[in-house]
């Protein structure tokens, strides 16, 4: 027993033990976050100081520009005074006066003259003016632009159904300004679900300018009339004899007084006056559906018209208004019928 522990010291001892791994010295781990410093001096030296690095940078003369003094006080060069007198020579140091020659004809062509002082007449311009223009109009009306005319002629519209609550007012065909007149479209009182509104906008839209507005029921004590900021009652502007189909009515608005004969097929309206009373003739005639005018082009006799004549143009918007309270009062129900006054 003694001799087997002897003989496994004597193995164990002569064995040797691995080499070590050649490791690399311990460093330590780099550093995300430095406490940079930036400083800069008199001579314009950037220094940029950090725990382990510390670099300086001195631009270039490429790179900075020159000190603001030296501009102030920099001279011209030859070259930028040789441009500066060329530019001076040429604009003249006297007012320029812009001429052109009156024509006789303003559809002929001519040209107009622009005259320098202090030159020549060999030395003026002369540029060529378009064809149908205005002697006052140098070069020409701007283009693009369309002129709205009063017309001067006799004009059907037609009331054209829009949408589910519109319809629009239409010119015909070959008249010289086809875009819609007015925009018209009913909306309900909320409050009031008896109770619908009328709107009158300017143009093919519901965003064109306000014309007015009217609010009526079956209670005709609540209805309402609005023109821009005026609002008033239905009973102070508006006014009926007769029978309820085919009667009278008279329409009051800026101290005029619109009257219309409903008791024929064709409704005509007249321009009221103190002195002479019913003026002879009609500002315009509304055709109902059904009753078409027997100069229209329109093929659908299903729409109404409206006929305006070239006098009744400057009361486009008081003739339209009164003609929607006029067959809004004809073909609604009389309130009496439903017991309410």
């Amino acid at each position: 027993m003694l001799h087997r522990n002897a003989l496994m010291r004597i193995v164990g001892g002569g064995r040797r033990s691995p080499p070590e791994p050649d490791l690399p010295a311990y460093t330590a781990p780099p550093s995300y976050t430095t406490d940079a410093r930036v400083q800069q001096g008199e001579d314009d030296r950037v220094t940029i100081v950090g725990e382990s690095s510390s670099r300086s940078e001195t631009p270039t003369v490429e790179d900075s520009p020159p000190p603001v003094d030296q501009l102030l006080h920099a001279e011209p060069s030859s070259t930028e005074l040789g441009d500066a007198d060329r530019s001076a020579e040429t604009l003249p140091s006297e007012e320029v006066v812009l001429s052109w020659e009156p024509d006789t004809d303003p559809d002929a062509a001519s040209t107009s003259t622009i005259s320098l002082p202090g030159h020549d007449s060999a030395s003026s311009v002369h540029r060529p003016r378009a064809p149908g223009t205005l002697a006052d109009e140098p070069f020409g009306a701007p283009p693009g632009y369309s002129t709205s005319r009063t017309p001067t002629a006799t004009l059907v519209y037609t009331f054209s159904p829009h949408s589910f609550n519109s319809m629009l007012l239409l010119p015909p065909p070959d008249a010289a300004d086809t875009r819609p007149q007015y925009h018209i479209a009913i909306h309900l009182n909320c409050f009031i679900p008896s109770s619908f509104i009328t709107i009158v906008r300017r143009g093919a839209t519901e965003n064109g300018q306000h014309v007015g507005e009217f609010e009526m029921g079956i209670s005709e004590k609540a209805s309402t009339v609005t023109i821009g900021q005026d609002r008033k009652a239905m009973a102070a502007v508006f006014s009926k004899t007769g029978s309820h189909l085919s009667g009278e009515f008279r329409y009051r608005h800026a101290g005029r007084e619109f009257y219309w004969d409903c008791r024929g097929p064709r409704h005509k309206c007249f321009l009221m006056s103190t002195r002479h009373g019913v003026a002879p003739q009609p500002l315009a005639v509304y055709h109902r559906p059904g009753v078409p005018h027997p100069q229209s082009i329109q093929a659908n006799v299903h729409l109404g018209q409206l006929q305006v004549r070239p006098v009744g143009q400057e009361h486009f918007d008081s003739i339209v208004i009164s003609l929607l309270i006029v067959e809004r009062k004809r073909l609604t129900p009389s309130g009496k019928a439903f017991g309410i006054v």
